[in-house]
């Protein structure tokens, strides 16, 4: 069935999986504390500074509050 059609060309697919551990769940306690105050003037300061990095570091603390949900549900049904 192969040779019936001509060949329609190549792809080519490079791709990087990356997961980093660097400190345990627990030791991002005060940092989710502090993103997740009512003011907001330390998360506007970190959009300033960031630049470039923005969409990385949101991602990472995306991340980060997942874990912290996901964590959250499992001792939640776990009790």
């Amino acid at each position: 069935m192969g040779d019936c059609y001509p060949p329609l060309g190549q792809l080519r697919l490079i791709y990087r999986y990356v997961e980093e551990i660097i400190l345990p769940y627990g030791a991002y306690g005060p940092l989710l504390e502090l993103l997740t105050d009512d003011n907001i003037l330390v998360l506007t300061s970190l959009g300033k500074v960031l630049g470039e990095q923005l969409e990385e570091v949101a991602q990472t603390l995306l991340n980060i509050f997942q874990s912290q949900v996901s964590q959250l549900g499992a001792e939640t049904s776990a009790a």
